[in-house]
């Protein structure tokens, strides 16, 4: 199982470069399965139903969010509609939207979650190290493989998680601060993290 994980995708360009490569991409890598973070698609804050439709055509099979998730104003309406995207796990239990999302490839069942960090965001959201274990104490029940996307600013609190969900998830990788890590590496308990 090929899996690729795409950190943020910001604004019109973001969009155009996933739609103009990714078919390729996952063509040429033999890629089964791809999962991005969609939270700054639309015009670089936030994401409409349109934004998410557009991604899953260009081959985004799992769509993810972080701390702009209402920062276009329609679409605490639209959330329940786009069936591959998932909110954070940790915001209020109130908010709109499904806290995982479960997909099928290759015969297995992919769980994908997100969660907002506590650290310098300006979002407030809950325990996020409480949400894992418990959205992981659920998920691994009913999928083979279970993905998060850690949504925090400071790569201390990323490496806690990794750590944390070693072991029982199979990737956990940050987003969020829009550069890339060379952290990338398996943790003892084989979970691939960066």
């Amino acid at each position: 199982m090929k899996i690729l994980c795409i950190g943020d995708i910001v604004g019109k360009p973001g969009r155009q470069a996933v739609f103009d490569f990714l078919p390729k991409i996952r063509e040429d890598l033999g890629i089964d399965f791809v999962v991005a973070n969609a939270e700054n698609s639309a015009g670089g804050s936030g994401v409409t139903k349109n934004m998410a439709d557009y991604l899953t055509r260009a081959g985004v099979n799992a769509l993810t969010l972080g701390d702009h998730i209402w920062d276009q104003r329609c679409f605490e309406g639209e959330i329940e509609s786009v069936q591959n995207l998932c909110k954070p796990a940790n915001l209020p239990p109130e908010n709109p939207g499904k806290n995982y999302v479960l997909a099928e490839a290759k015969g297995l069942k992919i769980a994908v979650f997100s969660l907002l960090g506590q650290t310098l965001m300006k979002i407030k959201a809950d325990c996020p190290f409480r949400a894992a274990q418990k959205t992981m104490d659920e998920l691994e029940k009913i999928a083979d493989i279970t993905i998060l996307d850690f949504h925090a600013e400071t790569s201390s609190e990323k490496v806690s998680m990794g750590n944390l969900l070693d072991g029982r998830a199979t990737i956990v990788y940050g987003t969020h601060t829009h550069i890339p890590t060379a952290d990338a590496r398996i943790l003892s308990g084989g979970t691939a993290y960066i």
